[in-house]
Order: structure tokens, then sequence, then C-alpha cells
């Protein structure tokens, strides 16, 4: 069988922290952010798998979130109202941090990437442990955070300048092997022929 072509992208990778986005451990929480077009191109067209984010120590976390994610035209969070409208939900269930320092979540349905600001808002019920995220500062509010976890909600608490370091796998469909038309044996001889054929479309 052929592979798919799998790559992992990694955006936002900066020594910054934040201890509210993506996830926060100490109580129950609602955390939006946006990754940039810019920052996305190598996945434009192709199946998002998974993301992965960054802590920066080692703690007990287990929380159940539910995740969703969205293309849209906002490029930054404001502290007045959520970005996402009609997002997906790629996963809901338990995410923990293993022990070096990094939470997986693998979407239950891979999310098509098509080019457009990503948007994620991930609600987080429940008290685990506080923990601090890597990530990068922008120069504008690119996340959002708020301890309501029951939608509606009005708006965000705050907005930052901060986007969580992030591992996003994607795969490239696999490329089929050319087919052979019309081949034709010559020079044939008891252990050894000369074969030529055509490259067929695949």
């Amino acid at each position: 069988d052929i592979e798919p072509d799998c790559n992992d992208l990694i955006v936002a990778d900066g020594t910054t922290t934040s201890s509210y986005v993506p996830v926060y451990g100490a109580s129950g929480a609602q955390s939006e952010f946006i990754y940039p077009a810019s920052m996305l191109t190598a996945m434009i067209g192709l199946p998002i798998s998974s993301i992965k984010f960054y802590a920066s120590s080692a703690v007990s976390l287990s929380k159940t979130l539910t995740v969703k994610v969205e293309e849209v035209s906002a490029t930054t969070e404001s502290s007045s109202s959520w970005s996402y409208s009609a997002a997906t939900t790629v996963y809901t269930g338990n995410a923990s941090l293993s022990s070096n320092k990094e939470m997986e979540i693998v979407f239950s349905t891979p999310f098509i990437y098509n080019g457009g600001n990503l948007c994620f808002n991930i609600c987080a019920p429940g008290y685990s442990s506080s923990v601090s995220w890597y990530g990068q500062s922008m120069s504008s509010n690119t996340s959002c955070y708020d301890w309501s976890i029951t939608p509606p909600v009005s708006g965000p608490y705050s907005s930052a300048s901060f986007l969580p370091k992030a591992s996003f796998a994607y795969c490239a469909p696999a490329e089929a092997c050319p087919t052979v038309d019309a081949p034709v044996a010559s020079n044939v001889e008891v252990t050894t022929a000369t074969l030529t054929w055509n490259e067929g479309e695949g």
C-alpha cells in the first residue's frame, strides 16, 4: 500500500507563557485563539488530524475538553464577543498532559483546511492543576478567555496578545503509482526479455 505523506507543522514557537490559553487548568474556563493564515500555508487543502500544545512544566493535568474549529475572517479577538459562529466540533473527551509536557488532541474527524485564519474554541470545565503554556507574543490580541463554560456567553472576560505554540499533524494524499499501458515483450530468451510500455494516467 502507498502511505500518505504526513507532516507536522509547528507554529507560534516562542518562549512566552500563558496560564489561560489554550487550556486553563485551575478551574473551568473557555478559551479562543486565532492562527493567522500566513502561519498555515503548508496545510492548504489538506486534512488536519490533530493539534498538540506544549506546557512549560510537567504537572498532573487532565480535563474534559470540547474543541471547536472554524476558518474566520477575523485576525484578532475582542473582549466583547467570540469570533466563532458555526464552528465544527473536532473533539470531545479527556485530554491529559504527557510526561514530556505535551497535550495532544486527536480530532475525531480530520478538519480540511482551506487557507483562512484558523480559530480554535476550547471549553474546559472542572478543576485539575494550574499549568503554563508556551507560545508567542503577538502584536495584536489573538486570544481570549472567560470563566463561563455554559453557552451562550455574551463575550469573553479578557483578550491577550498571545498565541499558544502548536504542532499540527496533517497528511497529503498518497500519489498513485502510474499504470502500465500496452506492454510489449521483445528479444525473448529463456531467462531474459525486453519489456516496453506506455505510462498510463494512474
